[in-house]
């Protein structure tokens, strides 16, 4: 069983359902919130290598091509921003997918930073540190985790990724 919900911040805002069996504790460190962690944070890492990518392939087209997008869609017609923009997104991506083929995920500094006993919820920060073959990241992350009211569920949610 999985939620998500999207928000509308810069880095998506989701959360995440696991069934099972848990203790009567919520934990940041705990393998399942780990695994939850992941799903949720790397398709936004994702992102983040594709949009540095494009700036590799033809610098500042990161940047500079998606306000020129935005532009274009708002009061413009200019059809070849628009292409040159997602030509390089599009090799970029297809960089990025061939890269995460192999990828290693890791939570490393795990710190419980709030904890509330009578809702079985903890507030967590951490580091998260990616490997692929050409690239090495690291970003802060926050989270929660909660256990549902039977105990036989945990929730994450992230609610920031730096």
């Amino acid at each position: 069983m999985k939620n998500k919900i999207v928000s509308i911040a810069l880095v998506p805002l989701l959360s995440i359902s696991f069934s099972g069996c848990f203790n009567n504790e919520a934990s940041c460190s705990g393998s399942t919130e780990a695994e939850l962690v992941e799903e949720i944070a790397l398709p936004s890492i994702k992102d983040k290598f594709i949009y540095q990518k494009m700036n590799d392939i033809e610098p500042m087209s990161g940047v500079y091509l998606y306000m020129k997008k935005l532009a274009s869609t708002v009061g413009g017609d200019n059809k070849n921003v628009k292409n040159q923009y997602e030509e390089t997104y599009n090799k970029a991506r297809e960089e990025a997918e061939k890269e995460f083929q192999n990828y290693k995920f890791e939570l490393e500094g795990i710190r419980t930073t709030s904890k509330d006993k009578e809702l079985h919820q903890v507030e967590c920060s951490a580091t998260v540190k990616v490997k692929l073959a050409s690239y090495e990241g690291s970003y802060n992350i926050e989270y929660s985790s909660q256990l549902s009211d039977d105990k036989n569920s945990v929730y994450v949610e992230v609610s920031s990724l730096e």
